[in-house]
């Protein structure tokens, strides 16, 4: 038999997995519609459905945040949840996910700069925005994979 705290996590953390899948496809979806820029496939019905793709990505993406947002403001209203996911070891965790994100974010800039090399990377701009998406997703992501590896 489960408690209810313990079925508050596997909501939260079901809820977290969706995003974490989103995140990706969506980080995907974005390179392809940059590498489709150059060839003029984004204005054909394959850079349509990319970029459609790329929308439903996004709304799963806000609609998860929403919820992990709700469930982050019930824990703050009962104490017994409160108690329960304010240990030592969730926070080491979200620390450690941290260093993700900012190797993450690294990565993406390195990313960005080796493919300057070979294709016009002309939109400062996008690439400032992925990174700090990239940065953000794969701290959620780092998090995800660590909590449920315990």
């Amino acid at each position: 038999m489960t408690t209810g705290i313990e079925q508050f996590d596997r909501k939260r953390l079901r809820i977290l997995g969706v995003y974490v899948a989103s995140f990706v496809a969506s980080v995907i979806l974005s390179l392809v519609r940059f590498f489709f820029r150059a060839s003029g496939l984004n204005q054909q019905l394959v850079g349509t459905v990319v970029l459609a793709s790329l929308g439903i990505t996004l709304a799963v993406m806000v609609v998860c945040v929403v919820r992990l947002a709700l469930l982050a403001a019930r824990v703050n209203r009962d104490p017994k949840l409160k108690a329960a996911f304010a240990d030592e070891m969730l926070l080491l965790l979200d620390a450690h996910a941290w260093r993700a994100a900012y190797i993450g974010t690294a990565v993406t800039l390195l990313f960005f700069a080796i493919v300057s090399s070979f294709y016009p990377v002309r939109d400062p701009l996008m690439i400032a925005l992925t990174s700090i998406v990239v940065g953000a997703g794969v701290q959620r992501a780092a998090f995800f994979f660590k909590y449920r590896s315990l």
